[in-house]
């Protein structure tokens, strides 16, 4: 589970490692939209698979993948 009151913060940082994957702003928002609703309101596990199957959509690199389940694992909180 996401810290909710680090939500803007992990945001902030999700966007910036896709932006520098050169997507645009209409692909970013429901990707972020997507990721952090699962993150939080189920488990950063199925954040994790999320990002999986964005990979083998093409959507993401393995790279930016890494960076991403980083920002997550930092960001989350242990119950």
């Amino acid at each position: 589970m996401l810290n909710p009151a680090r939500r803007t913060e992990t945001i902030y940082f999700l966007n910036e490692v896709l932006q520098d994957a050169g997507l645009g702003e209409k692909e970013i928002e429901p990707f972020i939209a997507s990721l952090v609703a699962r993150a939080t309101r189920e488990t950063v596990g199925d954040a994790f698979d999320f990002i999986d199957e964005k990979v083998e959509e093409g959507f993401l690199d393995p790279e930016k993948k890494e960076k991403l389940l980083s920002i997550l694992n930092r960001f989350a909180v242990m119950r």
